[in-house]
């Protein structure tokens, strides 16, 4: 997520330590009200990684206490006012406007998470980017074994027939399963690519360039996007010489 932001954004001052010590101040926060609410919790004394809690009860605490710091607390809410703005993909924007839209949100949601000791995964649902919490045999292939979080949606856990009214249409199994970084990244980058595409103007042109040379750089024999980065290049005067 970082990556993309410095990409798309050259002239702001965008790094991993300000954004991850951001991250650690929220997790921090948690921390207190675990404290609060349990004292004993392993999360409360362990640093960032240190641990992965078995006990789903004890995650589920955890993850009770991140609704309450992100959405009470730091008033975190998805934008569905602005939902076409790029901004709701940047990484270090989602920090200071406490604005996203499901894909960024979730990447904050999971990373904090994590670092308390609760393993969610991020599952490429269509339309509405979610993650998976395992509530039965760690590894299973069983949908029905998963609850899934909106993070666009302050936290809210699904039911699998939820996620299916969260879109509206019924999906296949296959939506349901988890995905890698490598395609997490594809989505953000293809959400700034169809941001990009949307309008005419130099901002969304730039958008568009920066957008099909991270796409590029992951996939470079895509001949429907070297296509268009070529008409792109023709139209903005750039010869590739």
């Amino acid at each position: 997520a970082v990556l993309i932001d410095q990409y798309c954004n050259p002239l702001s001052d965008i790094c991993l330590k300000s954004v991850q010590a951001q991250v650690d101040e929220i997790t921090d926060k948690v921390r207190k009200v675990l404290r609060t609410k349990n004292p004993r919790h392993p999360s409360v004394a362990s640093k960032a990684g240190e641990i992965l809690i078995p006990e789903v009860e004890l995650q589920r605490q955890v993850l009770d206490a991140m609704n309450c710091v992100l959405y009470e607390q730091l008033k975190y809410k998805g934008n569905e006012l602005d939902y076409y703005n790029s901004l709701n993909s940047y990484i270090h924007q989602v920090l200071i406007r406490r604005t996203g839209i499901p894909i960024s949100l979730s990447v904050l949601y999971l990373t904090i998470a994590r670092q308390l000791g609760v393993k969610l995964e991020p599952v490429n649902f269509p339309s509405h980017f979610l993650l998976r919490w395992c509530q039965g045999k760690e590894g299973s292939t069983d949908i029905f074994d998963y609850t899934y979080i909106d993070a666009f949606g302050k936290g809210k856990q699904l039911t699998v027939k939820e996620c299916e009214y969260l879109i509206g249409h019924h999906v296949t199994e296959e939506f349901y399963g988890v995905v890698t970084s490598k395609e997490v990244l594809q989505r953000m980058v293809g959400n700034l690519l169809n941001l990009g595409k949307r309008e005419s103007t130099d901002q969304s042109y730039q958008l568009l360039r920066d957008s099909l040379d991270l796409y590029l750089a992951m996939y470079p024999d895509n001949v429907q996007h070297l296509m268009l980065q070529a008409r792109l290049y023709f139209h903005l005067g750039i010869w590739p010489e």
